[in-house]
């Protein structure tokens, strides 16, 4: 289901502030701290998490708007392709 309180656009802002989050935990592990190691990989599980849900969002979109132009009828599906394509190699 497409989330359509949030932009692509800000989604990906709020996956940058994420990340920028645990840069001081990260310094603090650069410098042999173990626990901040922890909750950076905590927070990268999540940035990993956040940043599928961003992609399979772009490609649910994307299939909708393919559907609602093959329905338009502004482009041909991808069965219609495979035929036109399976026709015009049987006329050669």
């Amino acid at each position: 289901m497409v989330d359509l309180d949030w932009t692509i656009a800000e989604r990906l802002e709020h996956l940058s502030k994420l990340v920028m989050e645990g840069e001081t935990d990260a310094k603090k592990f650069d410098r042999g701290m173990i626990y901040p190691g922890i909750r950076v990989r905590k927070l990268l599980q999540k940035v990993k998490k956040e940043a599928q849900d961003i992609r399979n969002q772009i490609q649910e979109i994307r299939m909708i708007r393919e559907r609602i132009k093959i329905a338009a009828g502004l482009k041909k599906g991808r069965k219609e392709k495979k035929e036109v394509k399976t026709i015009k190699r049987r006329s050669r």
